[in-house]
């Protein structure tokens, strides 16, 4: 979906920037509307496309936390690490925000810049309430909290 987005408002773009020229053809106006009408399609499809896969990779962190604390029994401790990487204000940014969009999947905080919509990780908070919820109802699953269950 993001793809195809970012590639019919590209082409949509494209088309009304070369055809500035030649305004004066016959069915210029309609194929100026056409490209307008590409290009917002596009990026209508560019935003729901990013919107799409900040919410999976979001569940996806929530399930590779509860996981963590299935493999290393050490929830207190994975908490601990979140909280440590939270406070670290200079690693919860990017310097160079070119290529952010390709990389923030890999990030623990918002390195794009949006927070909530498009945020690839649930808040650092959330997390880390989630996972001492864990410690003290004994993980995941047997007795405890699912990774789907809100707080």
């Amino acid at each position: 979906l993001e793809p195809g987005g970012a590639g019919l408002s590209k082409f949509g773009r494209k088309v009304l920037e070369h055809s500035r020229g030649g305004r004066n053809s016959k069915g210029a106006g309609a194929i100026l509307l056409m490209a307008l009408a590409v290009m917002i399609v596009g990026y209508v499809g560019l935003f729901f496309g990013r919107m799409i896969k900040a919410g999976v990779s979001r569940s996806r962190e929530v399930l590779a936390d509860a996981s963590a604390v299935q493999f290393t029994r050490q929830a207190q401790g994975l908490a601990g690490a979140l909280k440590k990487i939270g406070g670290l204000h200079e690693g919860a940014r990017l310097n160079d925000r070119g290529d952010a969009e390709e990389v923030s999947h890999m990030l623990f905080g918002d390195g794009v810049g949006f927070s909530g919509l498009f945020a690839t990780h649930p808040p650092m908070d959330q997390r880390i309430a989630r996972l001492e919820q864990m410690a003290r109802s004994g993980g995941p699953g047997e007795g405890g909290i699912s990774p789907q269950q809100p707080l």
